[in-house]
């Protein structure tokens, strides 16, 4: 070992020591005027190592904070929720873009300002659980950014240390805009699948009735000094258009008083059936 020493010129070597662990070493030369290095120069360039373990381990950890600090930012910079926190003192800390694009308002200017320069439901939301460290979720809110209003659903949470004090609050809220779109489109869906079962049992209740017409017309003229067959196509014909006829609601489908045919077949509603579309005609009797 005295060997490599002299051939590599260096007249000490001193462990840089951190909690017991060797992180690195410090080499030293001899000295220019040739003297040894006496107990006191040993003294001082310990002293020196270990200032030296304590720094380099306090830039590693430094460096490994800074790395998970950047790779927590990126991964809220791309999630589509809006994200804000902010420290036990109700200032912005973070502040991401989902954040902008909802609230209108730029990460440079809110970050370090008091949550009051949120708006009114997430700041209210955000100072809430400040105060009393639960957690909470409001279903829907009306988050007003600029001259645009969107429903979202909000979520906060208090930010904790090992030992339970209150380090801060996180709110996390999503645009709702786009589920409020599918349930309306899903909506206009469902009444057209209605309305098309409904016209389709409409046109199948007219069809049968004007084919049997149809069919009694067509034969007529064949068979015109035929009174039974003239007798039938008036029975027939007689019941096929009262099948077309607009009908009375049963009993039990009434409420209130019994509605009334209205003069010269006016819309005559009873209490409840504003809407109900009948018309009810007087019968014609003989």
């Amino acid at each position: 070992m005295h060997d490599h020493l002299i051939e590599l010129d260096w007249a000490l070597v001193l462990p840089v020591m951190f909690e017991d662990s060797v992180i690195g070493a410090i080499a030293v030369g001899p000295k220019r005027s040739g003297d040894p290095f006496y107990p006191h120069d040993l003294d001082l360039l310990m002293t020196l190592a270990n200032q030296a373990g304590i720094a380099v381990k306090n830039a590693q950890l430094y460096t490994e904070v800074v790395l998970a600090n950047e790779y927590v930012e990126n991964i809220v910079a791309t999630i589509e929720s809006g994200v804000v926190a902010v420290n036990p003192a109700g200032r912005v800390t973070m502040f991401n873009r989902a954040a902008e694009r909802l609230t209108a308002l730029r990460a440079e200017a809110i970050r370090s300002e008091s949550v009051s320069g949120l708006p009114e439901v997430l700041g209210t939301l955000l100072r809430t659980t400040l105060k009393d460290g639960q957690a909470r979720t409001a279903p829907e809110i009306a988050l007003h950014a600029g001259s645009t209003t969107r429903p979202v659903i909000c979520t906060t949470s208090p930010l904790r240390d090992p030992g339970g004090a209150i380090l801060g609050a996180v709110a996390v809220f999503s645009d709702l805009t786009p589920l409020k779109e599918l349930e309306a489109e899903r909506q206009r869906v469902e009444r057209l699948a209605y309305f098309e079962v409904l016209a389709s049992s409409i046109a199948h209740e007219i069809k049968n009735p004007v084919v049997a017409i149809k069919t009694f017309t067509q034969l007529i003229p064949r068979r015109l000094h035929d009174h039974a067959f003239l007798e039938n196509f008036s029975r027939v014909v007689s019941r096929e258009i009262e099948r077309m006829e607009p009908r009375r609601p049963p009993a039990s489908e009434r409420s209130g008083r019994v509605p009334q045919a209205g003069l010269g077949g006016e819309r005559a509603d009873a209490p409840g059936h504003a809407h109900s579309g009948r018309v009810l005609r007087p019968r014609r009797r003989g």
